[in-house]
């Protein structure tokens, strides 16, 4: 937020609310992302793995909470009122439609013991779910925030079990491969590279760019070390906690579609 007050120093037409997502978008982790490159690196099973993932799923719901918060009230000019659908959605699914969903579970399980996997969660189950994703987008959207807070939300009533697998394995080529292209294709498209830093000082940009990564790994290195980690490790997970992703682009465009900021 101190950063962008740097921004509105050399461009005082720049609207207050266009902090928010700017702060957003600097300091969100993207699990997906990270997710993969622990994968690859082959540190998901380590103790850094585990706390970086840990740390990345608390950061992504702060900041989907914090997304929600500012598009509510940016769309409803200052009404905090605006939030309140969003939060009752939010306490509905958790302690309605996820009970709903862990007794399902308990009653496929328990009436097919002895059935693998394949019979147990055949194509109407995960039709199901992907049927609930759908509907929890269009709820969050007619409440006035990004419909991929209600799949998120609906993700994380989800356990992760045999359906959990089993989903991951029926989408997620067609969801990386078809779905995710297309979204950098219209983000790129919406860029002018040209504009990027036109106007604004080249090394302001640089001291965005390097106090934004910054702050992360300085605070995550104190937060580990007081929690006595070595400081190899507490230097690693600061760095994993900067990865950025399709979060990231998201809170973007949502600052842009509200036409606020320089985003």
């Amino acid at each position: 937020m101190i950063l962008y007050q740097l921004v509105r120093n050399e461009r005082p037409d720049a609207p207050k609310e266009g902090g928010f997502f700017w702060a957003i978008a600097l300091t969100v982790t993207s699990f997906s992302d990270l997710a993969r490159i622990l994968s690859k690196l082959k540190l998901m099973s380590t103790d850094l793995g585990k706390m970086a993932m840990t740390s990345a799923v608390l950061t992504d719901f702060v900041s989907w909470i914090l997304l929600v918060a500012t598009v509510a009230i940016v769309n409803g000019h200052g009404n905090f009122l605006r939030i309140i659908p969003t939060l009752i959605f939010m306490v509905i699914c958790w302690f309605v439609i996820r009970p709903i969903i862990f007794w399902m579970i308990k009653r496929i399980n328990a009436g097919r013991e002895e059935s693998s996997m394949e019979v147990q969660y055949n194509e109407k189950h995960v039709g199901f779910i992907l049927t609930g994703v759908l509907l929890c987008g269009l709820v969050t959207e007619l409440c006035g925030v990004h419909p991929m807070f209600g799949a998120f939300m609906f993700g994380l009533m989800i356990p992760s079990s045999e359906v959990g697998i089993k989903i991951m394995d029926k989408i997620e080529d067609f969801v990386v491969g078809i779905l995710l292209p297309p979204v950098f294709l219209v983000a790129g498209l919406r860029t002018n590279v040209a504009f990027i830093a036109a106007g604004f000082r080249y090394s302001l940009v640089a001291t965005v760019m390097v106090v934004a990564s910054l702050i992360k790994i300085l605070s995550t290195l104190l937060v580990c070390l007081y929690s006595k980690c070595s400081f190899r490790d507490s230097l690693a997970l600061g760095v994993l906690m900067n990865t950025k992703g399709v979060i990231a682009i998201i809170v973007l465009h949502e600052g842009r579609n509200v036409k606020v900021g320089f985003l």
